[in-house]
C-alpha cells in the first residue's frame, strides 16, 4: 500500500465526515429505522478521476453485499468494483490501465414510504495494473527497441457516498453517488443499482 506526501492528511477529512454519519444514528436512533435485512446489488456506471488524462476511473461496475440491522438505521457491508480504465495508442505504443477495488462500507438507512437514503463511507484498497507496449529509443542511441511491461500498484482508498433506493416487494433500484478519494485518483463515481433484499 502507497501513500503520496500528505495522503494521510488528505483522507482524513473525508473519513471522518463518513464515519460521524453511522455513529450519530446511534446517539439520536428515533430519527429513522429500517427493517433488518440482507441485501445484495449490483452496480454500473461510471467514474471520473478529476484532473488526470486520460481518465483512470471510467467505466465502473461491480456489486455490494450488506446488512441493515434491526433496532437501529445502521448498515455493514462490502463493496466490489471494477474500473476498466483506459487503453490508448501514442506514437505506436498502446497503453492501459484497469483498477479493482475492494472495500468495506457503514452507513446509516432512512426510510420514507418506498424510498430509502444511506449516506456511507467506504475504506479499501485501490489495486491498479498498469501496461506498456511499444517501441522506446534504444539506451545506446541506435534506432529503437521493443518494450513491454505490466505493473501494479496499491493505494488506500476512503469514498463518502450516498445511495437513494426505491423498494418494491423485495427489489429495490436506484442510484448510488460517491467521491472517490486516494493518494493519486481522486473523482466522483455515479452508478445505477439494482438489487435485491431478504
Amino acid at each position: 500500500m502507497r501513500f503520496a506526501r500528505g495522503a494521510p492528511q488528505q483522507l482524513l477529512l473525508p473519513l471522518l465526515l463518513g464515519l460521524l454519519l453511522p455513529l450519530a444514528t446511534l446517539v439520536f436512533p428515533r430519527i429513522a429505522r429500517a427493517d433488518g435485512a440482507t441485501s445484495i446489488a449490483a452496480l454500473g456506471g461510471w467514474g471520473y478521476s478529476g484532473n488526470l488524462h486520460p481518465n483512470e476511473l471510467g467505466v465502473s461496475f461491480g456489486m455490494r453485499v450488506g446488512y441493515t440491522f434491526d433496532r437501529s438505521p445502521l448498515y455493514l457491508g462490502g463493496s466490489f468494483v471494477y474500473h476498466v480504465g483506459y487503453s490508448r495508442t501514442d506514437g505506436g505504443a498502446q497503453e492501459s490501465l484497469r483498477s479493482f477495488l475492494p472495500g468495506v462500507e457503514a452507513g446509516a438507512s432512512f426510510r420514507l414510504r418506498l424510498l430509502t437514503l444511506r449516506p456511507h463511507v467506504g475504506v479499501g484498497d485501490l489495486l491498479t495494473t498498469s501496461s506498456f507496449d511499444g517501441t522506446v529509443p534504444s539506451p545506446f542511441g541506435l534506432g529503437t527497441v521493443t518494450e513491454s511491461s505490466t505493473s501494479h500498484d496499491s493505494r488506500f482508498a476512503v469514498w463518502p457516498g450516498l445511495t437513494a433506493l426505491v423498494g418494491i416487494d423485495r427489489y429495490f433500484f436506484g442510484v448510488d453517488a460517491r467521491f472517490l478519494f486516494t493518494s493519486g485518483t481522486k473523482g466522483p463515481v455515479i452508478f445505477a443499482t439494482a438489487g435485491l433484499a431478504f
